[in-house]
């Protein structure tokens, strides 16, 4: 009998208990008799009277690991020996009400009465979301300081309006079980006022919060709540106000203002390769470059946790073939990285954009390296005609990831409709009229453009069939031939 957590009981231990699981039955009704689904255990206790703990609806196999810590609890209230680690783990983790049941079989002390402190073994906010960014160990760092802007946003707002409310005054942070859904809709609106976030960061930030209720909620330890951004809306959409072209000559322009070689090779790599920046590039490696085939293997740190997403191959485009050949030729020699300059993840190069774009007599555009990969991917649609299966491929992303964040109308849409179309002349129909009144009334002059007509035309009189039998009938019967 396995208990929670692969615990057995030793070789050498009396069961003094004489404990036993047993399954129940429908006490009255038409289904009298038979097993109703439920399991009890049943002990003899301290006293030496036989007892009944029910279990409710469970499963054989935790009915058995449920039995195991049964037995623990009888031999140490006999005995007084200490409760093994892994009994006293599962004793801390019972609901109320089931625990309720092992303290009314004399098992168990009650729990002090609960104060005003709440529940016990209900974090706070801060203790619970420190506590799952530490135990998030399969995400990256990029990706936990995500979930620490919004811890920030979290415990600052409960903490600014708790310290406003007298009732709330003095009682210590929020707890998880004290945020309702009221809560969670002002919280919306803090975030979207107060903090003047955009409205796919709210939702972002909203959809990391109703992820983080549902861990809380998948501990069974702790008490049962909603959660309360089950009915915020979470969706990150396509913001059109922040799509824009980066056409090639404004490229050109602004990278002859950028004075650092391996800066505007990120560039181009962002704006002819549609890499992201800076992870994709980050990871370049001079193995990955194939000159002799001009290919490139890209690593994607962003999608290396789906099957199959861990890399990608794209085209040497004679945009990047020219500057990948100049930073090979440059690198010193062993050289592994192609961005050997910059090895720290966390560079930001906007600012250097920024300031180039500016001596280039722009403003920069808003999400500059994401609208390179959109410009990048509508061009090579629309002007080079790959097939899109191919464009997604390269670039990196799912149809649907296209279709919602991606794929634009611009201007060069609307000029390529109104282009003229090249003319084409109709084919000359000729209708039978026509051809006949070539031929003249009576057929005897032929006409050298229906050499078939003529021949039918030129046959006896006596070979010609008549219109009527082209497609013969048969006669009819008279009327009454039949009545004899």
């Amino acid at each position: 009998m396995a208990a929670i957590g692969g615990a057995n009981p030793p070789d050498d231990w009396i069961d003094e208990s004489m404990a036993t699981l047993i399954k129940l039955k429908h006490e009255s009704g038409p289904k009298k008799g038979k097993l109703n689904g439920r399991r009890a255990i049943q002990f003899v206790g301290i006293d030496g009277k036989r007892k009944t703990l029910r279990l409710g609806l469970c499963s054989e196999g935790d009915g058995r690991s449920i039995l195991v810590h049964i037995k623990r609890l009888v031999s140490t209230r006999r005995h007084g020996m200490p409760l093994p680690e892994e009994t006293t783990l599962w004793v801390s983790r019972l609901q109320p009400a089931f625990r309720e049941r092992i303290e009314s079989v004399g098992l168990l002390d009650p729990l002090p009465p609960v104060d005003d402190a709440g529940p016990r073994l209900v974090p706070t906010l801060a203790e619970f979301i420190d506590r799952y960014i530490a135990d998030r160990r399969d995400t990256k760092a990029s990706t936990r300081i995500v979930y620490g802007h919004t811890r920030r946003c979290l415990v600052e707002y409960f903490r600014e309006i708790d310290a406003k409310d007298p009732e709330r005054a003095g009682k210590g942070d929020r707890r998880m079980d004290q945020v309702t859904t009221k809560d969670a809709k002002l919280w919306r609106i803090w975030l979207k006022t107060t903090q003047d976030l955009s409205a796919n960061t709210v939702n972002r930030r909203c959809g990391i919060a109703k992820q983080l209720w549902n861990d809380y909620l998948d501990d069974e330890t702790m008490p049962v709540v909603p959660n309360p951004f089950r009915k915020i809306s979470c969706t990150v959409k396509r913001n059109s106000a922040r799509e824009f072209k980066v056409t090639r000559e404004m490229f050109f322009q602004v990278e002859a203002q950028e004075r650092d070689p391996v800066r505007r090779l990120i560039y181009r790599l962002a704006r002819f390769g549609g890499l992201r920046v800076y992870s994709e590039p980050y990871a370049l490696t001079w193995s990955d470059i194939d000159f002799e085939r001009r290919r490139i293997t890209v690593h994607s740190p962003k999608t290396a946790h789906h099957e199959g997403k861990e890399t990608r191959v794209i085209p040497m485009f004679d945009e990047l073939h020219g500057p990948l050949v100049d930073a090979f030729n440059a690198a010193p020699e062993g050289s592994v990285y192609v961005i050997a300059k910059y090895r720290n993840p966390n560079i930001n190069f906007r600012r250097a954009l920024g300031r180039a774009a500016k001596r280039a007599g722009y403003k920069l555009w808003p999400s500059p390296f994401c609208n390179m990969r959109r410009t990048r991917e509508n061009e090579l649609l629309k002007e080079d005609r790959h097939p899109p299966h191919v464009v997604r491929a390269w670039i990196g992303h799912s149809e649907r990831t296209a279709e919602n964040h991606y794929l634009c109308v611009d201007d060069s849409d609307f000029k390529r409709a109104l282009e003229p179309k090249p003319t084409q002349i109709p084919t000359q129909q000729v209708s039978a009229s026509e051809r006949i009144g070539a031929q003249g009334q009576s057929g005897d002059t032929p006409n050298p453009q229906y050499p078939q007509e003529n021949a039918h035309g030129s046959a006896s009189g006596a070979e010609k069939w008549a219109m009527r039998d082209s497609n013969p009938r048969p006669p009819r019967c008279k009327r009454g031939a039949l009545t004899n």
